[in-house]
């Protein structure tokens, strides 16, 4: 979603039906941005595309101040690659491997879990792992 609001230079000072839109929508989409200058609106655009369409779908939020929508500045075209793969959500089986095989002749290795292990009720996996 794009959205304009007040100017650059009012944000924080309460200017007329100001509201900061990015600390209200951040809990409710993947990504809420804004621009703090003309040249980087292609660029927090484009991370927006990225972040709605890769991963879990969802929203993402650019609020375009005022004066960077209405103004003239001379800023170069940037071409923005086409968003046509998704990002791989796990290493290619030869880097799983390369892995595997570090662990398995590792003397002492160090084994970090996240909070993720525990959501996933993972503790049986995970001592089985340690085991080997």
């Amino acid at each position: 979603m794009l959205s304009g609001s007040s100017e650059t230079h009012n944000a924080g000072k309460g200017a007329f039906q100001e509201m900061d839109a990015v600390s209200l929508l951040s809990p409710h989409a993947k990504l809420a941005v804004r621009p703090p200058s003309a040249q980087m609106i292609p660029k927090f655009i484009n991370d927006a595309y990225r972040a709605a369409m890769f991963g879990r779908p969802g929203p993402a939020f650019v609020d375009l101040p005022a004066n960077l929508i209405l103004g003239t500045f001379d800023v170069e075209r940037v071409r923005l690659s086409p968003l046509v793969e998704a990002p791989r959500s796990a290493a290619p089986d030869s880097s799983i491997k390369r892995v595997v095989e570090a662990l398995k002749t590792a003397n002492a290795p160090l084994v970090v879990f996240g909070k993720g292990a525990a959501y996933a009720r993972a503790e049986q996996s995970v001592r089985t792992l340690i085991s080997r």
